[in-house]
C-alpha cells in the first residue's frame, strides 16, 4: 500500500508534527507500506534527513506566483501522478476543489481535523447549506480522524457531515522518548525540601491563558508559598506577559525561557505542568507530553482536555479564566506531597496506556485497510 500525506505546513522546525511524520513513515515501512509526503514548502535539513533515514519520499509543491501553495487542481494532478492507495491530508481545507476532484480518483481520501475553538452557531438555513456543501465537496472522504470526542462533535456540527464519517483517533507521542525520564523520576523521588517546580509550555497568545497563570502565581506569593515556574514558548503576547510578571515582582520565581528544542529535558526537571487554556482545545498535545514525562497536571476544563486528564487521579481540572481557582490547585500540589506524587505516578501510567504512537498508527492503518 502506498500512502500519500499532504502536509500543508511550513516545516521550518523539527516539531511534534514533523516527528509524527518520521515515526509514521517508520511504522508503515515496518508493515511493508510506502510513504510519500507532500509539503507546501521546502523542509529544513534536519527534517529532510530524518525522513530520508526512515525511507520517506519527500516532495514539495511547486510555487505559484512565487509563493508556496497547495492549489486544488495542481494538488490533484500531483496526487494522481504519485498513484497512491491512500491520501491523508493535514492542515488543508477539508472541503475544497481538491476534495471534490478526489471523487474521480481511485485513491481513498482521509483527513485529520486539528482545529480548536468553540463549535459554530448554526441556524436552520446554515445547516441546510452546509449539508449541501458536504454532499458536493465531502463525499470522497472515507474517514475524518478527529483528535478528541470534543473535536469530533465540533467537526460534525461545523461541517454537517454524516456522523459515521468522523472517527476519534487521539493524538499521541513517542513514549520511548520519555522512558528514561519516567525511570529517573521513579528511581529518584522529588526532594521535598525543594520548592515545587511548575512548567507551562505554550504558544504565547491570550487564548493559552498564561495571564491567568501569572495571576495565580501572584496569589501563591501573597500566601508565602514556595514555588518556581518556567514558561516555555514564544508568541505575540510574550512582551505583555513579561510586563505582567515584572509588575508582580516575583524575584526570579517566574522565568520566561522562550522557544526551546529540549522540552523533554525541561519537563524532566519539573514537578507539575500547568495548562491554563481559555479556548476550547481540540486535544492538548502539551498535556500528554507532560504526562508522558510523569508530571502531575493542572489544566482547565476546556475542549478535549477532560478526556485526557482525570480529575483527582492524574491531575486537577479547574475552570478557565479563573486565577484564584488555578492558584488553589497549585497550592494543593505545593502543600500535599502525597497528591503531587500520586498524580505524577498515575499520569505516566495513563500516558503509556492511552497515548502511544503505536496505538495511534494501528488505528489509522486499520481504517485505511477497512476502507478498501
Amino acid at each position: 500500500m502506498k500512502v500519500l500525506t499532504v502536509a500543508n505546513v511550513n516545516p521550518d522546525k523539527f516539531g511534534s508534527f514533523e516527528k509524527y511524520l518520521v515515526e509514521f513513515t517508520d511504522f508503515l515501512a515496518n508493515k511493508g507500506h510506502e510513504h510519500e509526503i507532500l509539503f507546501s514548502s521546502e523542509p529544513i535539513a534536519e527534517v529532510s534527513h530524518a525522513l530520508d533515514r526512515v525511507g520517506a519520499i519527500v516532495k514539495v509543491m511547486p510555487p505559484e506566483d512565487g509563493q508556496p501553495r497547495l492549489g486544488g487542481w495542481t494538488l490533484f494532478k500531483l496526487a494522481r501522478s504519485v498513484n497512491p492507495d491512500i491520501v491523508h491530508i493535514h492542515f488543508y481545507p477539508i472541503l475544497c476543489l481538491f476534495s471534490f476532484l478526489m471523487l474521480f480518483s481511485r485513491a481513498r481520501l482521509f483527513a485529520t481535523y486539528h482545529m480548536s475553538g468553540a463549535p459554530a452557531d448554526n441556524g436552520t438555513a446554515t445547516r441546510v447549506l452546509k449539508n449541501i456543501r458536504w454532499w458536493l465537496l465531502g463525499s470522497a472522504y472515507r474517514r475524518i480522524f478527529c483528535v478528541s470526542r470534543y473535536n469530533r462533535e465540533k467537526f460534525i456540527n461545523d461541517y454537517r457531515c454524516p456522523p459515521a464519517v468522523a472517527e476519534v483517533v487521539y493524538n499521541a507521542v513517542n513514549q520511548t522518548t520519555f522512558e528514561s525520564i519516567r525511570a529517573q523520576r521513579k528511581n529518584r523521588p522529588r526532594d521535598r525540601t525543594l520548592p515545587v517546580k511548575f512548567i507551562s509550555v505554550a504558544y504565547l497568545i491570550p487564548e493559552k491563558g498564561i495571564q491567568d497563570l501569572i495571576k495565580a502565581c501572584a496569589v501563591l506569593q501573597k500566601r508565602n508559598l514556595d514555588f518556581y515556574l518556567d514558561i516555555v514558548g514564544d508568541g505575540p503576547y510574550r512582551e505583555e506577559l513579561e510586563q505582567m510578571a515584572e509588575a508582580c515582582r516575583f524575584n526570579g520565581k517566574v522565568t520566561f525561557l522562550g522557544m526551546r528544542n529540549d522540552v523533554p529535558e525541561l519537563l524532566s526537571q519539573a514537578d507539575v505542568a500547568v495548562i491554563p487554556s481559555v479556548w476550547e482545545e481540540a486535544f492538548g498535545y502539551t498535556v500528554i507530553e507532560a504526562m508522558s514525562a510523569g508530571l502531575a497536571v493542572i489544566a482547565t476544563r476546556v475542549g478535549g482536555i477532560p478526556e485526557i486528564v482525570t480529575h483527582g487521579h492524574d491531575g486537577i481540572l479547574v475552570s478557565k479564566n479563573n486565577g484564584e481557582e488555578l492558584a488553589e490547585a497549585m497550592a494543593s500540589m505545593i502543600e500535599s506531597d502525597e497528591l503531587c506524587g500520586r498524580c505524577s505516578e498515575n499520569s505516566a501510567t495513563s500516558a503509556v496506556e492511552k497515548f502511544s504512537l503505536r496505538r495511534m498508527f494501528e488505528e489509522q492503518l486499520e481504517y485505511y485497510s477497512f476502507a478498501e
